[in-house]
């Protein structure tokens, strides 16, 4: 399966240019043709080309479905590091493992304050049509790690909370919590 991901397509059925150019021109895609469109927030729409233009490709017979999502959301923040190849295959991945949410973090040490977000959201939409994912993550503005732990305040809470317990405490509240999905969160990195 062929996916194109067009966050404004919708039932009036004409897809963007860039992504009209690439299912005309790279997949090669003639008028009569059956794709599938994602809006990267879980609809994936599926349709004949009535009109093959690489400057605006018009679906017709378009059906809609939504795609069932988890009933949770993971969210993670991420210090961007000196080489951003690396930052740039860290998208790459956490949108193929299905990640809702990324926000780059400057840390007090950090190198790179400022990205180029419009180059990861082109990261996360191409790996998202090579995974089939139909949901694109949401990529944030920078924030400082201060400001982060303030606005998500019930990670703080949930990280301060486990932080202080015993050791023993600590792995009991895991085994009772199982596999059930709850709002929180893991702080990964150094101790201190």
């Amino acid at each position: 399966m062929e996916l194109l991901i067009d966050p404004l397509f919708d039932l009036s059925g004409m897809l963007c240019e860039e992504e009209s150019r690439h299912c005309i021109k790279v997949m090669r895609h003639r008028a009569g043709d059956t794709v599938s469109i994602c809006d990267g927030r879980g609809t994936l729409y599926t349709g004949r080309i009535a009109e093959a233009d690489s400057r605006g490709c018009l679906i017709a017979d378009i059906e809609a479905t939504v795609m069932p999502g988890r009933g949770y959301g993971v969210h993670i923040a991420v210090a961007p590091t000196k080489n951003i190849d690396r930052l740039e295959w860290f998208v790459e991945k956490a949108t193929e493992l299905g990640i809702d949410r990324i926000t780059p973090i400057v840390c007090d040490h950090s190198e790179r304050t400022r990205l180029r977000l419009d180059r990861l959201e082109r990261i996360a939409t191409a790996a998202a049509k090579q995974s089939l994912k139909y949901r694109l993550p949401l990529i944030s503005e920078p924030v400082e790690a201060d400001r982060l732990m303030r606005r998500e305040r019930p990670l703080h809470t949930a990280l301060q909370r486990q932080s202080q317990a015993p050791p023993a405490r600590r792995r009991d509240a895991r085994d009772r919590r199982g596999g059930a999905h709850r709002a929180g969160g893991r702080l990964l990195g150094p101790r201190d």
